[in-house]
């Protein structure tokens, strides 16, 4: 699968890497940040407004952050294409500009992918590496099994990289609580470890 050679273009790749389903439509979330919170309101309602004859949304909220600034979130069940994803963003992305506002990255949620073909059959949950023993772990593994067992799941944050952008993602959700893990694209590491907790 190609993908043009930019930002969004680099994280496609990165996900169809890591075997991502784009052939079923999936509720991706696009994010921007207001530094006053009447702003970001104006925005949504004027984007409801627009999605009143084509009623591709599927969510909107606005969540006031730490630093008092609001976030502006913008849900929509798409098929993942690049060209999806560009005009997608392009619309609220002018309308956060004409109000003081700016895009801040968007992420989706995507069913683990079991390593090896399910054994059970029923009802009963895939067996998972959650239900490895501990001594079939070094040291760096079982530290992370046991966050997990502990938590219920952790964050990995990948780093900026050349001109590749960062991402952070789950691992816990699917084996505790059959919970899609999440992806999350382009954001501040702080910020993406708030929306993961709020996800929870």
């Amino acid at each position: 699968m190609q993908f043009p050679d930019d930002e969004n273009g680099d994280v496609l790749r990165g996900m169809a890497g890591s075997g991502f389903d784009f052939g079923s439509p999936h509720d991706v979330d696009f994010y921007a940040v207001f530094p006053v919170g009447a702003d970001a309101d104006l925005v949504a309602r004027q984007l409801i407004e627009a999605d009143a004859g084509e009623s591709v949304l599927s969510g909107m909220s606005t969540t006031q952050l730490p630093d008092g600034a609001t976030e502006l979130k913008v849900s929509r069940k798409m098929l993942i294409t690049h060209h999806a994803i560009g005009a997608f963003e392009h619309r609220p992305g002018d309308l956060c500009a004409a109000h003081g506002g700016r895009l801040d990255g968007w992420g989706v949620m995507q069913d683990a992918l079991s390593e090896e073909p399910s054994q059970t059959t029923g009802g009963e949950k895939p067996p998972n590496r959650m239900d490895v023993p501990g001594e079939a772990f070094d040291e760096a593994e079982g530290s992370f099994v046991a966050g997990i067992r502990k938590h219920g799941w952790m964050q990995t944050h990948a780093l900026d990289e050349d001109d590749k952008p960062g991402f952070c993602f789950t691992t816990g959700f699917q084996a505790t609580t059959e919970h899609p893990e999440i992806l999350v694209f382009k954001v501040d590491q702080k910020i993406a470890n708030g929306r993961l907790q709020g996800r929870r």
